[in-house]
């Protein structure tokens, strides 16, 4: 009889951790010893070859534009000469006086007894030295009644910052003088105080600033592209007449004030003050811009222009315009 034997259980295969159970390997920091790197000149040069071409041209050009400034300021000033700074034209009863650079300032003085013009530092109000000299070319008429003198200094468009500023040109009248005054400028200031029998100022680029003054005959100022302002005395003149390419026109009426006054602006604003009692004919007209206008200014006038004290007429066609007591 035979004995059985039992079945031997079947083991399970082992089983592998899974790579969530297995622990992370423990790894080293790889380090890698330091090298020197050598750049790339061949891939660099063009640029660096246009980098010392764009230099050298840009640094040229400097050069000759100095060069060239220089060049044109002593071929400049050869023209003109060392004169005296200080110019007598007598006591006529009219004078023309045109200057193309700097700014004019005429002056009343009791320190001449004659009309002294004179070249001076930018702002002064004195005269120099007498033994000062300066280079610039002044000329002169004074052979007649009706003076005139024209002065001219070397002047650059683009002055270099190592060329002298113009001077100043500065005219003082001797008191009691009656004389007709016009000054012109090319590119300058014009400043005049004092009384006069009539005044005319003009400037192509710069501003006009006459006051207080007193002209009986009439006042005339133009400004291409520059500000006017405008204080006027009594005796009041005769008639008035303002006109600003670009530039604010500012005036102040004496209070005895009539006759006709015109003030005109293409581009800037007008302020005209009329102070006194007087009654006026008002025509203001703006294009572009307001006109504000003191009441008082037409109140009670009768309606012919003749029965006004005077006639007043303001334009601009693109500014606002102000007229007050």
């Amino acid at each position: 009889m035979s004995t059985a034997i039992p079945p031997v259980p079947r083991q399970p295969p082992p089983q592998r951790p899974s790579s969530a159970q297995q622990p992370p390997p423990s790894r080293d920091p790889l380090i890698e010893p330091g090298r020197r790197l050598s750049p790339s000149h061949a891939r660099d040069r063009p640029w660096r070859l246009l980098v010392t071409l764009v230099g050298g041209a840009t640094v040229l050009l400097v050069v000759l534009a100095l060069a060239a400034l220089s060049t044109a300021t002593w071929l400049t000033g050869r023209g003109y000469t060392e004169i005296p700074a200080i110019t007598q034209l007598g006591s006529p009863s009219s004078l023309s006086l045109t200057s193309r650079t700097g700014t004019v300032r005429v002056l009343p003085s009791n320190e001449v007894d004659e009309l002294t013009l004179g070249l001076v530092e930018p702002g002064a109000t004195t005269l120099p030295d007498p033994a000062a000299q300066v280079r610039a070319r002044v000329t002169a008429d004074t052979a007649s009644d009706s003076a005139s003198v024209d002065v001219r200094q070397p002047d650059l468009s683009f002055d270099p910052p190592w060329a002298d500023s113009p001077q100043d040109v500065l005219l003082l009248v001797p008191a009691g003088l009656d004389l007709a005054l016009e000054v012109s400028t090319d590119a300058g200031d014009v400043h005049i105080d004092g009384d006069y029998t009539a005044v005319e100022a003009r400037s192509d680029v710069g501003n006009i600033r006459l006051g207080p003054v007193t002209a009986p005959q009439g006042v005339t100022a133009s400004a291409e592209v520059g500000n006017i302002d405008i204080e006027l005395g009594s005796p009041a003149p005769a008639a008035v007449d303002l006109s600003a390419t670009v530039g604010d026109v500012d005036l102040l009426l004496p209070t005895d004030a009539g006759g006709r006054v015109s003030v005109t602006t293409e581009l800037g604003d007008i302020e005209v003050a009329a102070p006194g009692t007087a009654r006026w004919s008002v025509e203001a007209s703006s294009e572009y811009g307001a006109v504000q206008q003191d009441p008082g200014l037409t109140e009670g006038s009768a309606e012919a222009e003749d029965d006004a004290a005077g006639i007043l007429t303001v334009s601009s066609e693109l500014g606002t315009i102000v007229l007050t007591r």
